[in-house]
């Protein structure tokens, strides 16, 4: 199965741990400077009910894939979304803090105001 499809079912609300399997497996056919990209915004676009999947996908992007600052910070940006949807209003700031940590100091100035 394509990562596209995989994706839009995850999308959808079938987020079993069988299809994130699935997701994973694809995401060894994706060019790997996209792999990361692909974990932080199919977990950002999931249904809330599945928050806590959705920041194991966020994780696994970040220990597996993450190898560039813009990876991390958008990462940490869509972690902090879901958390602070979810009512965890110190876990996204913390993850708001992480996401500007990931800028580097010659960025950072541009980034300052939105985090």
């Amino acid at each position: 199965m394509k990562i596209a499809e995989i994706k839009a079912r995850i999308e959808r609300g079938e987020c079993t741990a069988e299809m994130l399997d699935l997701f994973k497996t694809a995401l060894k056919r994706v060019p790997k400077s996209g792999r990361c990209q692909h974990c932080y915004t199919t977990a950002v676009s999931m249904p809330s009910n599945f928050n806590q999947q959705a920041i194991s996908l966020i994780q696994y992007g970040l220990t597996q894939y993450c190898d560039n600052w813009c990876d991390r910070m958008r990462s940490y940006q869509n972690l902090a979304i879901i958390l602070e949807n979810s009512g965890d209003y110190i876990g996204a700031k913390q993850a708001y803090c992480e996401a500007l940590e990931s800028v580097g100091l010659d960025e950072r100035t541009v980034y300052d105001p939105e985090y």
